[in-house]
């Protein structure tokens, strides 16, 4: 963004607002390894690269790398964007569906209604900050089970000091 803004003229004040913390103990993760080893899980999401690289961390003591991405293989899954994509590219797992750009949550839902993934399936969603509660609605709406995933928060940096001299 900074160059992008330079490129047109500007000068930018560059600042850290936010950092993401991956979440410790992590058992909606466990959970979600369990789902898939029971077969309950029809549809997965990565919505971030970072998030799914987090996901595979947290459940790592409990299922190996490999072992996850034989269960993952059981389910349709799909990623909102290239980020996502090169980390699953990079464990070896097939990826059924590729939101379009601009990648929101919006072309996640239409990616999910062309591979017909989500009426009477259950969905799992690893999330990233927060949970979308806009997504979340569109799955419902078509009669799908939304099981989130959360991997990670958002905080404020550990120095806050760029940030404040920013705002002013």
């Amino acid at each position: 963004m900074a160059t992008l803004i330079r490129r047109n003229g500007g000068r930018p004040t560059v600042a850290t607002s936010m950092q993401e913390v991956a979440i410790g103990k992590n058992p909606a993760a466990l959970l979600f390894v369990d789902a898939l080893r029971a077969g309950e899980i029809d549809t997965t999401v990565f919505l971030t690269g970072v998030g799914a690289d987090c996901l595979a961390e947290a459940v790592a003591k409990v299922c190996p790398l490999a072992e996850f991405v034989s269960l993952l293989t059981r389910c349709t899954v799909v990623v909102r964007g290239p980020k996502p994509n090169a980390v699953l590219r990079k464990w070896g797992l097939p990826v059924d569906g590729c939101a379009a750009e601009p990648n929101t949550w919006v072309e996640v839902v239409a990616e999910l209604d062309r591979l017909d993934a989500v009426s009477e399936k259950t969905v799992a969603v690893q999330e990233y900050g927060v949970a979308n509660s806009e997504f979340y609605a569109a799955i419902d709406e078509r009669r799908g089970k939304v099981v989130g995933v959360p991997v990670y928060r958002w905080e404020l940096p550990d120095d806050t000091g760029p940030l404040e001299n920013a705002v002013g």
